[in-house]
């Protein structure tokens, strides 16, 4: 573990969405994990970021234990689900402008093409959250954006910590397979599995 005197810039995987396509046209949601985090050492002070993905109930900072599940059965086109993911800086961490990277793909790239997804800041996790006054890290009320894209840089700014964490910011991710005849009749989804990454990065700020 680093020094306190040394200022640590991490990036964090804050979620990795495992989307299983099950027998016809049933998808399934499960095993959202973390990927990657990236160190760098310079200047003084400590710096941190940890997530939750169970509203605040337990918080991780290491890359293998960050974990998103969305318990979902028989999805199909047309279906939502959500999940929820909560940032904030670590105990006695200086503030941080974070960046959520676009999504990248491993496994069938038919899936990871056709789910169209959002990200809003809010403190309930479901479709009441995505309104046209909402706040979009990713989308807007009326469009959902490709598992690729990102927020804008530097989007989300955490508080500095004290002895405790620092305010946590609370954020839905929003999973949606597009009712489309492309998605019934795509001979490519049904039976494979794709997992899609996205990456946290974040910077320090004094």
């Amino acid at each position: 573990m680093a020094p306190r005197d040394t200022l640590l810039r991490r990036g964090r995987v804050v979620a990795a969405a495992g989307i299983v396509l099950g027998t016809g046209a049933t998808l399934t949601l499960a095993s959202w994990s973390d990927a990657t985090f990236t160190t760098g050492t310079f200047g003084v002070g400590s710096f941190g970021i940890e997530a939750s993905t169970d509203n605040g109930a337990t918080w991780y900072q290491d890359e293998d234990i960050l974990a998103f599940t969305v318990a979902a059965a028989g999805v199909r086109p047309g279906d939502t689900r959500y999940a929820p993911l909560s940032v904030r800086t670590e105990s006695g961490s200086l503030g941080a402008l974070a960046t959520l990277g676009g999504a990248t793909s491993e496994g069938a790239t038919a899936i990871f093409d056709a789910l169209r997804y959002r990200v809003v800041e809010t403190n309930t996790c479901d479709a009441s959250a995505f309104t046209a006054g909402a706040s979009y890290l990713v989308g807007a009320s009326s469009v959902r954006a490709t598992l690729g894209t990102g927020s804008a840089p530097e989007a989300i700014a955490l508080d500095a910590a004290t002895a405790s964490p620092g305010t946590a910011r609370h954020y839905c991710f929003e999973l949606h397979l597009p009712d489309t005849t492309p998605n019934w009749t795509n001979p490519a989804l049904p039976g494979t599995t794709a997992l899609a990454r996205w990456p946290l990065t974040a910077s320090s700020i004094s």
